[in-house]
């Protein structure tokens, strides 16, 4: 039986063993080197998403249909009591809306809102409307839009259509 540490194959095997050996470690701190890289992109892209966020006005409606009034924008309709309001806006829109799709009731709803010139003879209610967009950081759209859907479904329930659930 020949010696191992004569044999030149065995040189070969054991620098192919070592060679093996050393790539596998080098590969391997590729791959920590990279998921540190992954992980340090990772938290700068988070950081950048809530920076985009805190950036965005905050929401008074849903972006669902149909649109609804999200925490702050029910807040804000106690705030300047949009849902009272809405009723009594609604024999001024009743006979033009009351052949209408509930998609064209909400529409014509929301643009008689946003229109304040409507609101000339309502001008402390308007008035509260816009400290509600001071005090929220809001524009006065975004509080007007209260009022349009307030008004939408005051229209709905007043024609009969109601609020799909």
């Amino acid at each position: 039986m020949s010696n191992w540490l004569t044999n030149p194959l065995s040189y070969v095997l054991a620098l192919g063993v070592i060679s093996a050996v050393a790539s596998i470690g080098i590969w391997a701190g590729r791959v920590t080197e990279a998921k540190g890289s992954v992980a340090k992109a990772i938290q700068e892209i988070r950081a950048d998403i809530k920076k985009i966020f805190e950036r965005l006005p905050p929401l008074t409606s849903t972006v669902s249909s149909p649109m609804r009034l999200t925490d702050l924008g029910r807040e804000i309709s106690q705030e300047i009591a949009a849902r009272e309001w809405a009723k009594e806006l609604v024999p001024l829109l009743a006979e033009q809306l009351k052949d209408k799709s509930p998609y064209d009731i909400q529409e014509a709803c929301r643009n008689y809102c946003f229109d304040l010139s409507n609101f000339q003879s309502s001008e402390g209610r308007v008035a509260a409307c816009r400290d509600s967009a001071y005090q929220h950081g809001l524009e006065i759209k975004q509080v007007m839009n209260v009022l349009g859907l307030e008004l939408r479904d005051a229209m709905l329930a007043h024609i009969g259509l109601g609020m799909p659930e």
